[in-house]
């Protein structure tokens, strides 16, 4: 799952539910705002799976960086060190941006 692609289908689908609504409200067809809510809460529901999904990965990456400069600094390897520390800072990124 692409999560960032996932997070703008999500407000896609959370801002057309509220032009639904408004035309609804502004009609008065009860219907039409009613599939308005629906919408955007369906919306805002894929955001958040797709917020827990790049949380997790970034949490994974954080684990996998941390065991690679681990690694390298137990090897005398400071070339894989380095790729674990940017590993794990790009993992502690993600998981902020998804917070």
């Amino acid at each position: 799952m692409d999560e960032n692609k996932e997070r703008a289908k999500g407000f896609g689908d959370e801002m057309t539910g509220k032009v639904k609504q408004g035309i609804g409200k502004l009609t008065g067809d009860a219907q039409t705002e009613g599939e308005g809510h629906a919408q955007e809460a369906m919306g805002d529901a894929r955001q958040g799976v797709a917020k827990g999904v790049g949380t997790a990965k970034g949490a994974v990456e954080e684990v996998g960086g941390r065991i690679k400069e681990a690694f390298g600094d137990a090897t005398d390897n400071e070339s894989v060190q380095a790729e674990g520390k940017l590993d794990a800072a790009k993992g502690e990124v993600r998981q902020r941006l998804n917070d």
